[in-house]
Formats: C-alpha cells, structure tokens, sequence
C-alpha cells in the first residue's frame, strides 16, 4: 500500500499503468482477501472447524472458503487437524 504513489506514476516493474479507479479496485479486493483469511486463521486457532463450519459463520459459500483455506495452508498458516466422520477439521497453525 506504500508504493501507490510510484505505481500510478511509473507503473510496474513492467512499465504498465493502472487506472487510479482499477488500481483502487485490486487493493480493495486484496485487502478484503486478507481480511477474511485472518478471520479464518482467528476462528480456527485453537479449534478444528470444517468447510461446512466455517461458512456458517462468514457466509462466503463453500468454495470461497475452500479457496482462502487453500491459500492459508500454502503459506503455513492452516493445516488438517483430522476428520469428523467425512468432513476435513482445519486448524491455525498461527
């Protein structure tokens, strides 16, 4: 968020520039991506919650929460605690 500046002025590193108004767009969706994936990392430190579990509570559907735990476990920040009957338990390894 520190380098809009530079970005809207000289563009990237591939000389390409953004709109202001498509530039504002991405950093908006990136800081929303990343807001939910800290909330699942809180709503999951300390206890296994499934897909199924999770959703209740945020609301994002099924896949969406499948995809932001996918990008937790890449980077280290989930794993699979274990199974309830055949739901996979995910936990914060944060």
């Amino acid at each position: 968020m520190g380098k809009e500046k530079t970005l809207l002025e000289n563009g990237n590193v591939y000389g390409q520039k953004l709109p202001k108004e498509e530039f504002d767009k991405l950093l908006k969706a990136s800081l929303e991506d990343e807001y939910i994936k800290n909330w699942i990392s809180l709503m999951t430190k300390g206890k296994p919650m499934s897909v199924e579990e999770i959703d209740a509570v945020i609301k994002l559907g099924l896949e969406n929460i499948s995809t932001h735990l996918v990008e937790l476990w890449n980077r280290g920040r989930a794993s699979l605690y274990g199974f309830e009957e055949n739901n996979a338990k995910f936990i914060s390894s944060i």
